[in-house]
């Protein structure tokens, strides 16, 4: 992603920024109003969003670009059902999908309190500025 950041700052007007997002490091996890049913097997994106994290850092260091500002958000995706959440997963996450622990509690959840499952994601957002 360092490369790409070079390639960007080649690429953005001097007056301009460019914008990264993408997760962070921390675990996504499955979520049933506010009880947490566990964490996401995500394979390994936890090591992908930290080296993004870890590019952005470079470029900074590297005097490519200065952080204008930057932001933390929870993002959410909710499904129907369960199963429909796992299929999402399976489908636009690279290796990820929902253990067995964590979806026998999250179904004991939907039990107890029937509503919509979640998957919540911590990203963050940066405005980078060319030096």
């Amino acid at each position: 992603m360092v490369d790409a950041l070079r390639r960007a700052r080649e690429l953005v007007d001097p007056t301009g920024c460019v914008i990264d997002l993408h997760p962070t490091s921390a675990a996504a996890l499955i979520l049933v109003g506010d009880a947490i049913g566990g964490p996401v097997d995500t394979g390994g994106a936890k090591g992908r969003h930290q080296a993004a994290t870890d590019a952005v850092a470079a470029a900074v260091r590297d005097r490519l670009f200065t952080v204008d500002d930057t932001t933390e958000f929870d993002f959410s995706v909710y499904g129907d059902t369960l199963d429909e959440l796992q299929q999402h997963i399976h489908d636009d996450w690279c290796e990820g999908h929902i253990g067995d622990a964590t979806l026998a509690k999250a179904q004991a959840l939907l039990r107890a309190a029937p509503g919509r499952p979640r998957v919540r994601e911590r990203v963050v957002i940066n405005r980078l500025l060319r030096l």
